[in-house]
């Protein structure tokens, strides 16, 4: 279970050995935005990836599944 830390900026934020994962809330679309960097893959177009969710938990829920 990854533990996410709240960031003076707003956003939320959790590390592993291979991904970090940032949460920020977009106020215009006011949804979720995960971005998940996978430390392994040395292509930088390819280690940077993001998801559009509508609630935080559903952003928590889908890191905790790709971590494990």
């Amino acid at each position: 279970m990854l533990k996410f830390k709240k960031r003076f900026s707003g956003h939320y934020e959790a590390k592993t050995d291979r991904y970090s994962f940032n949460i920020i809330y977009q106020l215009i679309n006011k949804e979720w935005v995960l971005i998940i960097q996978d430390h392994f893959n040395k292509s930088h177009s390819k280690s940077f990836s993001h998801k559009i969710f509508k609630n935080k938990k559903t952003c928590v829920e889908h890191a905790n599944k790709l971590n494990n």
